[in-house]
């Protein structure tokens, strides 16, 4: 795995090989990501189509990506634990109903896709996601009802948010990053 110092956080390298397990269900509600940081026990992937991983900072205005676009996808995940290909261990938010968060775009009407993905999903895009467009240059919260992840078994939640990008650049800020009821 290679280490980004910048973020503190680890991205996708090489594959770490170990069987997979769901952790003891948390408590409701759970926070993954707070107003400036990750929350313990959850780590930061980046990737995209060509492989740039630089595209993320965290600071007072939350998790920032800056897409650079001009690629067929990019990535941005929370992961239980550091990011893996395989042996990935799961969380059981089961207990919970909605995934909430605070997202603004850093110029105004950039779009994303949010996901989330359970121990067992593949790497491969088929993950359900849910589009969030047209954001502006304000805060504004987002409460999206679990059931909508319709791939996702909540009894092992290895992703627990994922912005998925496309082909046009982004520059996007998300912060209290929540499940709960």
């Amino acid at each position: 795995m290679q280490k980004t110092q910048s973020l503190g956080c680890w991205v996708l390298g090489a594959a770490v090989a170990m069987g997979t397990a769901a952790l003891p269900a948390l408590a409701n509600p759970v926070t993954v990501f707070g107003d400036r940081g990750l929350t313990a026990g959850f780590d930061l992937g980046l990737d995209t189509a060509n492989g740039t991983r630089n595209w993320a900072r965290v600071g007072n205005d939350g998790l920032c990506l800056n897409y650079p676009g001009g690629q067929a996808w990019g990535a941005a995940f929370v992961t239980v634990g550091t990011p893996r290909r395989t042996g990935r261990t799961g969380r059981d938010l089961s207990a919970t109903r909605t995934l909430s968060f605070e997202m603004k775009g850093q110029r105004g009407n950039e779009s994303v896709q949010v996901a989330i993905k359970d121990a067992t999903d593949a790497d491969n895009g088929q993950e359900t996601r849910v589009p969030v467009t047209n954001l502006t240059t304000a805060w504004k919260k987002y409460d999206i009802p679990l059931a909508q992840f319709r791939t996702a078994d909540l009894k092992a939640v290895y992703v627990p948010f994922q912005a998925v990008f496309g082909n046009a650049p982004a520059n996007v800020c998300v912060r209290n990053i929540r499940y709960g009821n």
